[in-house]
This record gives C-alpha cells, sequence and structure tokens, in this order.
C-alpha cells in the first residue's frame, strides 16, 4: 500500500475527527493522520501555510518503495 496523507481540521463538523482516526486505523501503518487545531472543515481557506506545509513535507521527505516505474500511459517498466 502506498503512503498516505490525512489532514485533518480538529472542529471539522461537516467529517468529525473521529472519521479521521476511523480512516487511519483503515488504511493501517502506512497512513500519516495530521490533525490541525482551532480548524473547521475548510483547511485550505482557515490554514492554507499550515496546510501546505504538511502537504510539501510529506510529499519531499517520503520515501515511495518502487518495484516499477508507472508511465501515463499505464505500462509499467522496471
Amino acid at each position: 500500500m502506498q503512503p498516505t496523507l490525512i489532514i485533518w481540521g480538529e472542529y471539522d463538523q461537516v467529517f468529525p475527527v473521529a472519521l479521521a482516526h476511523r480512516l487511519k486505523s483503515h488504511i493501517g501503518d502506512n497512513a500519516e493522520l495530521v490533525i490541525i487545531k482551532n480548524v473547521g472543515h475548510a483547511l485550505n481557506a482557515e490554514r492554507p501555510k499550515q496546510l501546505y506545509k504538511h502537504m510539501k513535507s510529506f510529499l519531499v521527505d517520503t520515501r515511495v518503495p518502487t518495484k516499477a516505474v508507472h508511465q501515463s500511459n499505464g505500462s509499467k517498466r522496471d
């Protein structure tokens, strides 16, 4: 399974934070859960810099184990 970043607002009233923990549990050890404090559902509007910081860190620092490189046409190359 691929690494997965879950970012959630502490006070999300659309999807309560308990669902974030359930999602992380369902995905397993490959999931990283970040709960941003004092934020609701609109993370990108309420705390864009914090959201960006976590996304950038995940995308830059996460090493994905690869057995094959997937090309845009869907074929695999070893």
